[in-house]
């Protein structure tokens, strides 16, 4: 189990997911940020080590006291 934190923008997100899988993920941010605020997909990641793995995406938008976006959640490797 590993837990971090970090800044990145949405197409660094978005880019870092299988090609086949970036435009469901990007409507589910989208619909994220204009609906409840949670997003929750299984979609395929490509690591840093070239490895390419099912995940399961659990997150929810919350607003920072400036009023930035910040997405809270886990990522599950379902492969």
């Amino acid at each position: 189990r590993r837990f971090f934190e970090r800044s990145f923008s949405p197409e660094e997100l978005i880019g870092s997911y299988h090609p086949d899988d970036q435009q469901a993920l990007a409507k589910g941010v989208r619909d994220a940020i204009t609906g409840d605020g949670l997003l929750v997909m299984e979609v395929r990641r490509t690591f840093d080590d070239g490895t390419l793995r099912w995940v399961l995406l659990q997150v929810r938008l919350t607003r920072a006291a400036d009023g930035s976006r910040v997405w809270r959640g886990f990522i599950a490797d379902t492969t």
